[in-house]
């Protein structure tokens, strides 16, 4: 995807989302779609905190996760290997974006047979 990104002229990186290194107040806006799933609970806080720090005054953050308990390695059907989930409810997900962000609107969506959360957010100073 990098690749196609930088073949059309677009800024493309790879990076990991618990490095993000971007200056402060960057994006007008962040989609975050299955993203912060791959995220351990004990490490989430301080990516919200990236996040917060490099999104613009009043910028706008879209988070998609599954819905759930706990967190697990899982099966990847496509792959030879597993890969680490983090599973949330709504008022915990809404919690850890409590300091610094206000709740724009916030929806469960059944994909499947996995159920999403899903939460739009502004950023707060």
């Amino acid at each position: 995807m990098i690749e196609l990104c930088k073949e059309r002229g677009l800024n493309a990186e790879i990076m990991d989302i618990e490095d993000l290194q971007f200056s402060d107040e960057t994006f007008d806006g962040i989609w975050s779609v299955t993203s912060l799933l791959h995220v351990p609970k004990s490490k989430i806080q301080e990516v919200v905190k990236m996040l917060h720090r490099i999104l613009k005054s009043e910028g706008i953050i879209y988070i998609c996760v599954k819905k759930g308990e706990g967190e697990r390695l899982i099966q990847d059907n496509n792959l030879d290997s597993k890969r680490f989930f983090s599973f949330w409810n709504m008022e915990d997900l809404i919690s850890i974006f409590k300091k610094g962000f206000e709740v724009i609107e916030y929806k469960e969506n059944l994909v499947g047979h996995t159920i999403f959360l899903q939460l739009f957010l502004r950023k707060i100073s």
